[in-house]
């Protein structure tokens, strides 16, 4: 409109020019006072000289405040040195057309104008002023300002969207793309699509291979028939080629009642397929299963009924479904349970084992796990439990419970009657021996004196097999008790092999004791069953070993709280036992294999009365051997101290693994996760040897509880373990604990190469495996423990184990 009020003055100027001002003054007059758009003249000096009503309605001035002022009075002050520059150019003799600026209205609010300007000559041509059309475009440019605002929003909340999104024209060419769009169809760029055939770049053929035409195309349809379209399935290209499966909603873009266009969302449906691709493999499972498994809400109505609940309640899906659980199922045995506390936002899973009442009436024996089940969000919505009929076993245990109960009574009257009679033939036992002795000390020729000794030896053989079988029955009737009591260590302990050195010597068998230092002396506990053991089985070491040796070494494995762990290891150079025999070793009545007991000798109750004497002693007993080269035995025990122990956090020398461990990193805290107790203490006590800060975890469930409460230096995991694996509680500790950066070593009898790759796909440092020898694992520790700057001084080396 500003142009064309241009035009109408530059003809009423031509026109006025020929016909003459006077003549039509009052018509312009009319036509610059009819225009909404403010018309003002002024000077060269930029004085007013005409302020239409327009310029009133713009700018609130009304004419008399206007006219013979300075333009200034609608400029605002940082504008002041903008008329000089416009005069300027009015001078040229040129128009300016379209020039936005910003003018100030009356009450001081600022406007944004849109300005024409056009020179004013007199009747020879000589320029002496200019004509202004200005129109006030504040609406115009908010609503501008707007549309941009909306747009940018739009575009915003586009590229926050965590769907993909793109939009086509009619034609099908992409107008925009956003990030995720990109990023699925594996364009480095959203831009990278615009104004492309979306169809021909990511929807040209079927799964199949087969061509897909645009005509076809539901996209396209979604323009051609203005409605909204919806595939679950389908397959869109990216652009390396690859497909995928995807799902997509497409709607028309209108403009109006135009149809400019579609906006097509999609997502890769690959996890949703894969989801229900497993569900319906579970919900098979679930109907496949022999077992009871049911699902409730939350006020116990049945939602879900397999096969098996109906085999075994009776009741079929259509009659079990809809109905509450407990009216379904408890009957009469309503108030026999509590029902589950729903309100308990962390309640998980219960067991139990209780009775069930079936469609037919009878009580059923069942066991029952109840788990709660979740919305996505974490809340509670309802319950699932696996049933089971227990009926059957729950006869067999209580058969067994008998048998049991029958069996006790069978072996107490056992062990009371081998108790009785050996009691009963020691006594004569004893006269014996007394008699032979006697007859020892008197002058006797050599035969006769090889006859009673033979007997004599005999005898006492004897004995100690009753003294065995007497042990032994008190222990079995529950009537064997310890007797400790202040004891000399060392004393005991030499008192106890010194008879059997004599017997090594008579067959010519190397026999050394390697006591370390650190023991303390004085202790308490029952010293004569402490020598029983000891007695027992260095014998044995002796009596299966022909030539070569016997060796007892005695350590202090940890001194914790004045109770100090000692530790003994018999090893021999003897016959060896075969693996398969191992096992019933430590049974009473039974050997190796019949011919041991033809050839050697014995009971069968000696290594059976050690493991009882050991483990009422707080310790453990096992062994190793390899058939013809010889057998360990070791064992434990836990003694009171009488005395303050020596410092036993003594360092090897430290030219050692061991001595090297100690001097660098000498109180590390580890955390031991070992549930087998043998090899717990193996290694508990191989840690505490280097002077390690040692914590035991039980299982890999407490390994995980501990790793959040506290700060390790190293972790050593087991595998196999109850409640929570190695592999399972190292993946934890990785993603949430005080340990995400610890290294973890696996000390596992899984030695195969998949179980190591498993360890470290873990998040594991390092694999080592069982039998772990104290070299290996000290190695182990000082390459992957943290340097700790404390520095331990060098003592002897300790002798033997």
């Amino acid at each position: 409109m500003v142009a064309a009020t241009r035009l109408h003055v530059l003809e009423l100027q031509r026109f006025l020019e020929g016909r003459g001002w006077q003549q039509l003054r009052s018509f312009l007059a009319a036509i610059v006072e009819s225009t909404s758009d403010a018309i003002i003249g002024k000077d060269l000096q930029g004085q007013i000289l005409s302020w239409n009503h327009g310029a009133e309605l713009v700018y609130g001035y009304s004419e008399d405040e206007a006219v013979g002022r300075s333009i200034k009075l609608i400029l605002p002050d940082e504008l002041e040195q903008e008329e000089p520059e416009i005069l300027k150019a009015v001078q040229s003799g040129k128009p300016l057309t379209g020039f936005e600026t910003i003018r100030r209205h009356k009450s001081g609010k600022l406007l944004n104008v849109s300005l024409t300007i056009s020179p004013i000559r007199d009747q020879d041509g000589e320029l002496m002023g200019a004509a202004t059309i200005e129109r006030d475009i504040t609406s115009l440019k908010q609503t501008i300002q707007d549309l941009y605002d909306r747009e940018e929003r739009l575009r915003l909340l586009m590229e926050a969207s965590g769907e993909a999104i793109y939009g086509i024209d009619t034609l099908g060419n992409c107008i925009f793309a956003n990030r995720v769009c990109a990023k699925i169809l594996r364009y480095r760029s959203s831009t990278d699509l615009l104004g492309r055939d979306m169809h021909a770049l990511i929807h040209h053929h079927h799964a199949d291979g087969r061509p897909y035409p645009a005509s076809e195309c539901p996209i396209q349809s979604a323009i051609a028939a203005g409605k909204s379209v919806h595939i679950l399935n389908d397959v869109f290209w990216r652009e390396d080629g690859s497909r995928f499966p995807a799902e997509y909603w497409a709607s028309p873009i209108r403009r109006g009642s135009e149809i400019v266009g579609a906006v097509v969302i999609f997502e890769d449906s690959t996890e949703r397929i894969a989801a229900e691709r497993v569900r319906g493999e579970l919900a098979a499972i679930v109907e496949s299963s022999g077992d009871a498994i049911i699902g409730k809400s939350l006020d116990g109505t049945i939602t879900s009924w397999n096969r098996g609940a109906v085999q075994l309640y009776g009741f079929t899906t259509d009659e079990a479904i809809g109905r509450n659980y407990r009216d379904c199922l408890l009957g009469r045995l309503i108030d026999a349970e509590d029902a589950v506390d729903t309100s308990n936002a962390d309640w998980m899973t219960r067991t139990l084992e209780t009775q069930r009442t079936r469609k037919d009436g009878g009580i059923i024996e069942v066991g029952i796990t109840e788990s709660a089940i979740r919305d996505s969000q974490g809340a509670l919505i309802g319950t699932s439990s696996i049933e089971r009929d227990i009926s059957q076993r729950k006869r067999r245990e209580a058969e067994l419970e008998r048998a049991r109960e029958q069996a006790e009574i069978a072996n107490r009257a056992k062990s009371e009657f081998v108790a009785n009679i050996s009691h009963e033939l020691r006594t004569p036992m004893n006269a014996v021996l007394g008699m032979l002795r006697i007859a020892l000390e008197e002058p006797l020729p050599d035969a006769l004196r090889d006859y009673l000794s033979t007997a004599s030896e005999s005898a006492e053989n004897l004995l100690l097999n009753l003294d065995d079988l007497l042990d032994f029955s008190r222990m079995e009737a529950g009537r064997f008790e310890l007797e400790p009591d202040p004891f000399r260590f060392q004393e005991t302990l030499e008192n106890a092999v010194r008879p059997l050195a004599d017997r090594a010597q008579e067959k010519g068998i190397d026999l050394s004791l390697d006591i370390d230092q650190g023991i303390p002396d004085q202790l308490e506990g029952d010293a004569l069953r402490f020598r029983q053991v000891i007695t027992n089985l260095v014998g044995n070491a002796i009596k299966f070993t022909e030539r070569g040796h016997v060796s007892l070494a005695a350590s202090c494995d940890r001194a914790d709280g004045g109770r100090p762990t000692l530790r003994f290891v018999v090893a021999d150079s003897g016959i060896g036992i075969r693996p398969e025999d191992r096992p019933r070793l430590f049974k009473a009545f039974e050997q190796a294999d019949s011919s041991t007991t033809r050839e050697y000798g014995g009971t069968g109750l000696g290594l059976a009365i050690c493991r009882r004497l050991v483990e009422m002693m707080g310790g453990q007993i096992d062994l190793e051997s390899t058939p013809g080269e010889g057998s360990t035995f070791w064992f434990t025990l836990v003694l009171n101290s009488r005395l303050a122990a020596p410092d036993t956090d003594c360092p090897p020398t430290t030219d050692s693994l061991e001595g090297q461990l100690i001097q660098k990193h000498r109180g590390a805290r580890i955390l031991l996760a070992e549930d087998e107790p043998i090899s717990r203490e193996v290694a508990e006590g191989l840690l505490r040897e280097a002077c390690m800060d040692v914590d035991v975890a039980g299982d890999g469930a407490q390994a995980v509880e501990m790793a959040q409460l506290r700060a390790y230096d190293l972790i050593l995991m087991d595998m196999q373990m109850p409640r929570l694996t190695g592999i399972d509680a190292a993946q934890r500790i990785r993603r949430t604990s005080r340990n995400l950066d610890t290294p973890i070593i696996a000390m596992t009898a899984n030695a195969f190469e998949e179980d190591r790759r498993a360890c470290l796909a873990a998040g594991m440092n390092a694999h080592l495996a069982k039998p772990v020898e104290p070299d290996v694992l000290y190695s182990a520790l000082l390459q992957w423990l943290p340097p700790v700057a404390v520095s331990a001084p060098p003592r002897p080396a300790r002798s033997g184990y």
